[in-house]
C-alpha cells in the first residue's frame, strides 16, 4: 500500500477547504435576518418598496416607504404608510408562511435540499481527505478516484442550488415579494429587489470543489525536465572492436 497523495499536506488542505465549504453552506442555511445588526450580510435578499396613492384624483408614488430582508427560512419587513421611512411597522415572519402563494415555493425546498446534500457529501470529501493525508489506502475509491467524485457531486449540487435561486430571483422575487393585500394598499416592490450577501458567498463557495480537485490533480502531476540529461553515446562491436 502507498499514500494517494505523495505531496505532503495537499490532502489535509483539501479536508480544510471541504470543511469551509460546508460552513459556508451551514452559515448561509440558518443565517437570520431578524437581527439588525446582522441583516446586511445573513440576508439572501433585500427589497426596497413604493406606495401610489392618490391625491385629488392623480395618483402619486411615495418613496422610502419600507424594505424586506429575507433568508431561506426567516425574514423581516418594515412598511412606512406615508414614505419617508415615518412611522415604520416591524414585521418578523417564517418565509414559507409569507410567500405562500406569492412565488414558487417548491424551488426554495429544492434550493435547500441541494445544499444539505452538497453540504453532506462535503464531509464526506473531508473525512477522505483527512484519511489520505494520515494513511494509507490501498482502494481506488477512496484514493484521488473518490475524491474526484465527491467533489464533483458536491459542486455540482451547490451549483444547481446557486442556479435554481438565481432562476426563482429573475423569474419571480425580482418582479414582487409583496402579498396580495400589499398590493392592495399600493405597495409595489417590482424592480427593487438585489441579491444579497448570502447568496453571493455561496456563489464563491461553489469554487471549493473545483480547487479541491485541482489539488487532487496537481497531486499526481509528473514534472518533467528536459535539462541534465545525460547523452547515450552510440557503441557497436566489429570483429571484437568496439567504435565510437
Amino acid at each position: 500500500m502507498s499514500k494517494i497523495f505523495r505531496r505532503k499536506g495537499l490532502a489535509l488542505l483539501s479536508g480544510i477547504l471541504c470543511l469551509l465549504a460546508t460552513g459556508i453552506i451551514v452559515t448561509v442555511l440558518i443565517n437570520d435576518p431578524h437581527k439588525p445588526e446582522t441583516r446586511p450580510w445573513s440576508a439572501w435578499v433585500q427589497a426596497n418598496f413604493t406606495r401610489t396613492i392618490q391625491v385629488n384624483g392623480v395618483n402619486q408614488v411615495l418613496a422610502k416607504t419600507g424594505w424586506v430582508y429575507f433568508g431561506l427560512f426567516k425574514g423581516y419587513k418594515e412598511k412606512s404608510y406615508s414614505g419617508n421611512y415615518q412611522g415604520l411597522r416591524t414585521e418578523y415572519f417564517e418565509v414559507f408562511k409569507e410567500f405562500d402563494n406569492v412565488f414558487n415555493l417548491k424551488i426554495l425546498y429544492a434550493v435547500i435540499g441541494c445544499l444539505v446534500v452538497g453540504g453532506i457529501v462535503l464531509i464526506l470529501s473531508a473525512g477522505l481527505s483527512f484519511y489520505n493525508e494520515f494513511t494509507k489506502s490501498s482502494y481506488v475509491i477512496l484514493g484521488s478516484v473518490g475524491l474526484y467524485i465527491f467533489n464533483g457531486v458536491a459542486f455540482f449540487f451547490m451549483l444547481c442550488a446557486v442556479g435554481l435561486f438565481s432562476g426563482l430571483y429573475h423569474q419571480q422575487i425580482k418582479k414582487n415579494v409583496l402579498k396580495s393585500s400589499e398590493i392592495d394598499e399600493g405597495f409595489n416592490s417590482e424592480d427593487n429587489a438585489s441579491l444579497k450577501f448570502s447568496f453571493w458567498i455561496l456563489v464563491g463557495a461553489c469554487f471549493l470543489p473545483l480547487i479541491n480537485m485541482l489539488l487532487t490533480f496537481l497531486n499526481s502531476a509528473r514534472a518533467k525536465s528536459y535539462f541534465n540529461k545525460t547523452t547515450t553515446i552510440p557503441t557497436s562491436n566489429v570483429d571484437g572492436m568496439m567504435l565510437y
